[in-house]
This record gives structure tokens, C-alpha cells and sequence, in this order.
């Protein structure tokens, strides 16, 4: 992961009292409530380079298309993503560029860390007032 050694350095021994940094977690608190977010987030940041629809991401998931669809609203409020509308269809696009796009980029590679998988994790079933 070039770029993230320090960061991934810093997790070390003392993972369980690791620090994401005040930004990553309150984007994480703001914007991945559970594990169906995260899960929507990867697979659109890494397999919808030509927009997807609710119905393509609620089948490879397997969530259902209202939760799926609740999902792409929260991510749309939080400027994650936008939308393209279609005659019969939405399709949603990942904003490559823009405020959101660096921390999300960020929190894949520490998803895709050993240890930051575990940090990021935690954070997500956190209990959320």
C-alpha cells in the first residue's frame, strides 16, 4: 500500500487503542452505519465504473433493494455518489474526484490492512447513539 506505511506502522501492537484519525471516523460515523454501507461502498468503487443500478448491487450483495436503495441516498446526501437518470432506471455513479473521494480511497487501503481491516471494522459495529 504506497503511501500508507507510516499510517500502517502506527497501528502496530497497540491496535486496540488505534486512532483513525478525526476525519476518517467521523466520516465512518457519517457515512458507514453497518457493514451493508461498507459493503456497497467497495463494490461500487470497484466494480461500477459505468454507474449500477439498486437491482445489480442488491443481487451481487444480497440485501434487499429497499436497504440497498437507502444506502445510495445516504451516499448521495454525503456527495459520495451521484446519480444518472435513465427513462426507466437510476444508475449510480462513485464520485472519483471531489471532497469525499480521498477519504474513501484512504479507508479502502486500511480495509485492505490487516490491521486497519480490524480498526475500520470496530468502528463500524461500534454501537451508534
Amino acid at each position: 500500500m504506497p503511501g500508507y506505511a507510516r499510517e500502517m506502522a502506527d497501528f502496530g501492537a497497540r491496535r486496540e487503542g488505534a486512532s483513525l484519525g478525526k476525519p476518517m471516523e467521523s466520516f465512518i460515523d457519517n457515512a458507514i452505519p453497518d457493514f451493508t454501507h461498507m459493503t456497497v461502498l467497495i463494490y461500487l468503487v470497484r466494480e461500477g465504473r459505468e454507474g449500477v443500478t439498486v437491482g445489480e448491487v442488491s443481487k451481487i450483495i444480497g440485501d434487499p433493494k429497499r436497504v440497498v436503495q437507502a444506502v445510495f441516498e445516504r451516499f448521495l446526501k454525503l456527495d459520495v455518489v451521484r446519480v444518472e437518470a435513465k427513462l426507466l432506471s437510476k444508475k449510480y455513479h462513485y464520485q472519483r474526484e471531489g471532497a469525499r473521494a480521498h477519504l474513501v480511497s484512504k479507508l479502502l487501503k486500511l480495509w485492505e490492512h490487516k490491521e486497519g481491516h480490524e480498526i475500520v471494522l470496530r468502528r463500524i459495529l461500534a454501537t451508534k447513539p
